[in-house]
């Protein structure tokens, strides 16, 4: 089976946007690619036939994605939950890698503060909370984008304040042992997370052997992102 990493080559008559809308809304819902490809290809048929953009006649592609009620399939809905844990050691890595750095740059171990302890059984809280409800989970950042920011932000509150309010160190750790780990929980997060979002497999039409990839939510490569830039002023500052 040929891949090709533009939806367009199954959908050329559908506007990227709402087909990447569409598609990662289904997804999120667990339902299965062959399930997807067929109703990529009525869209697909519709829009070519009438000539009308799949915004004007199917609306908003969450919306009409809900519409389907396409059952889905037990092993994505499995996948999606994991999803939930690459991205809570993503955030682990995100706390881990800046006060590494600042060590290093320092010559001085990782003095880990009982703030900094607090935050990391809150942070495993939340790993476990996306374990478990990651669908949930993704359902919400698709459908309910402002609901999904707000949710973010408190957590990330709730774990950054402890370690700005309570700073008695408790127990000092060797600075590069503690890099390491925390880059590679941010490598191993961040592969498994674009895996998890970004690769759709055997999304094909009825009539057309190729398989569509999705393409890649920027989503996923926040929390690296973040990593980088605070390990920057972290190094800066120290």
């Amino acid at each position: 089976m040929t891949r090709t990493p533009d939806p367009a080559a199954l959908a050329p008559h559908v506007e990227p946007s709402w087909l990447d809308a569409f598609v990662l809304a289904l997804r999120v819902h667990g339902v299965p690619g062959t399930l997807i490809g067929d109703a990529l290809a009525e869209v697909e048929s519709h829009c070519a036939e009438a000539g009308e953009p799949a915004a004007e006649a199917f609306g908003d592609p969450v919306a009409y994605a809900q519409s389907l009620e396409l059952a889905p399939d037990e092993s994505l809905e499995s996948e999606i939950r994991w999803g939930g844990v690459w991205s809570g050691l993503q955030l682990v890595a995100l706390f881990a890698v800046p006060a590494a750095v600042r060590g290093l740059v320092r010559g001085e171990p990782v003095n880990v503060t009982g703030g900094m302890l607090l935050t990391v059984v809150l942070m495993l809280g939340i790993v476990a909370v996306l374990g478990a409800r990651s669908t949930w989970a993704m359902r919400t950042v698709v459908e309910r984008p402002g609901l999904a920011s707000i949710m973010l932000g408190a957590s990330l509150t709730s774990v950054v304040l402890p370690s700005v309010l309570w700073r008695t160190v408790v127990v000092s750790l060797p600075v590069l042992p503690v890099l390491v780990v925390a880059v590679l929980l941010l490598v191993v997060g961040t592969t498994r997370s674009v895996r998890t979002l970004g690769a759709p497999d055997d999304i094909v039409g009825p009539s057309d052997p190729r398989s569509v990839r999705l393409r890649l939510p920027f989503s996923a490569f926040l929390m690296p992102l973040g990593t980088i830039v605070l390990a920057i002023i972290a190094a800066l500052t120290a």
